[in-house]
């Protein structure tokens, strides 16, 4: 059963944006339709209801539909892309732990993992879990990129070469309490 707009808005803000944008697209379209001066015939007091429907004309323009949409849309994108990044960025930790032979760094990457686990877990919605889900592929590609770049440039290019080409990480495993082998 669906959700009513409160229930989606309080449960998966990003599906919320995306419906509400959809469902102001719609309005704006159908208000532009609007034609005052021939209103569909009403029973009583056609003057009353063509007013309201002049009002309602009238409203609506003063709404910017085009730039509502965009912004509200804009609203769930910021929220899937901070997701995206921050999803990125554990990708990239956990393959330093587990591929990097430095010492040093290892606990700024354990603690920056937990801070991302934390700022995905406020936000993670089930329509955003879906996306990671989907995105999963092309989040590894753009961590395993700048792993490489990293390691090479600390002086790790072995390290780098041993780097999978292929997500070895769940989604589960990756925003979970899981951890890799360290240093293979």
């Amino acid at each position: 059963m669906p959700k009513s707009p409160a229930e989606l808005y309080e449960t998966d803000f990003y599906a919320w944006t995306q419906e509400q944008a959809s469902a102001l697209r719609r309005l704006g379209e159908a208000v532009s339709r609007i034609d005052a001066s021939e209103p569909p015939p009403y029973p009583k007091n056609r003057s009353a209801a063509l007013a309201a429907v002049v009002e309602a004309q009238q409203s609506a323009t003063e709404v910017d539909f085009a730039r509502l949409v965009e912004e509200v849309e804009d609203l769930g994108k910021s929220e899937r892309n901070a997701l995206r990044s921050w999803t990125t960025q554990i990708l990239l930790h956990l393959l330093q732990l587990q591929y990097s032979h430095a010492s040093g760094p290892r606990q700024s990457w354990i603690d920056e993992i937990i801070a991302f686990r934390t700022d995905v877990e406020a936000r993670l919605t089930p329509s955003l879990r879906r996306d990671l889900e989907e995105q999963l592929p092309a989040l590894f590609t753009r961590a395993h990129r700048r792993t490489v770049q990293k390691m090479t440039m600390h002086g790790e290019p072995d390290a780098a070469t041993r780097l999978p080409a292929e997500c070895p990480y769940t989604l589960d495993q990756a925003l979970g309490d899981w951890w890799p082998d360290m240093g293979a």
